[in-house]
């Protein structure tokens, strides 16, 4: 006669399910909620499942260690003792940037945590403490990640040419976040277009027509496709394609 492992079985589905859905460990058993294997398999899948999980799981230092490094944003469910936990804060960050949200304002002001977490993610400079927020390296490190990100820096850094440039060379569109005082730098407005040309759009009207000519780097993507290979040097792309090519 045949014996079936009725717990056996139910953890197989509540591994199969929480993997689709961290969610799901809402309606596991309360020993189901206690097995790390189960917990950590659903806060991969969704970091705030960690709230599913049982309350000695939630207070087991090593545990929380592990599910933050699985996904950064179960810091968020985790007692509230680990947001003041340098060690445990750091690994949260490093997966994700913006779990800084959830670190107690003291990490927030923990230069190698913030330097962790922008490295990781530029948006999460939003989180950093005000001290922090005015520090030009932690700036530059968040817009260098997410060129974006500068929409989060104070006024002073849209106006700070170098910080500017490594925005827009890392997303061009932050161009829109850019103090008025540097949008008629020529080599901030080149270098934003030559990343997306749709940093055209935050380019000054009287000043746009003058980058709507391609560069090397677009003309070689329109001639990507022809029969003949395009392997002209880039000062003849520059002196004599570019010239002719308009609005692309």
């Amino acid at each position: 006669m045949f014996h079936i492992d009725t717990h056996e079985t139910l953890r197989d589905d509540l591994l199969t399910a929480v993997a689709k859905n961290g969610f799901a460990l809402k309606y596991a058993s309360d020993t189901l909620r206690n097995d790390p294997e189960v917990v950590l398999t659903a806060v991969a899948q969704n970091g705030h499942a960690l709230k599913h999980a049982s309350e000695t799981l939630r207070n087991d230092r090593d545990f929380v260690l592990r599910a933050v490094a699985t996904n950064g944003y179960a810091l968020a469910c985790a007692s509230e003792t680990f947001h003041n936990d340098r060690e445990v804060v750091l690994a949260a960050v490093v997966n994700d940037g913006e779990a800084l949200e959830c670190a107690h304002m003291t990490l927030r002001n923990d230069v190698g945590i913030v330097f962790a977490a922008v490295t990781q993610n530029g948006f999460a400079m939003a989180y950093a403490s005000e001290t922090l927020r005015n520090d030009r390296e932690v700036v530059l490190a968040a817009v260098t990640q997410n060129g974006y990100a500068l929409r989060c820096a104070l006024e002073t850094f849209r106006n700070d040419r170098e910080v500017v440039l490594a925005a827009v060379g890392s997303d061009g569109e932050a161009l829109k976040y850019a103090h008025t005082a540097l949008l008629a730098d020529h080599r901030i407005l080149s270098t934003a277009v030559n990343e997306t040309r749709t940093a055209l759009d935050f380019i000054p009207r009287g000043l746009r027509a003058q980058y709507t000519r391609a560069g090397p780097v677009q003309t070689r993507l329109l001639f990507k496709y022809m029969a003949v290979p395009f392997n002209l040097p880039d000062d003849v792309v520059v002196s004599h394609i570019v010239p002719k090519c308009h609005c692309i």
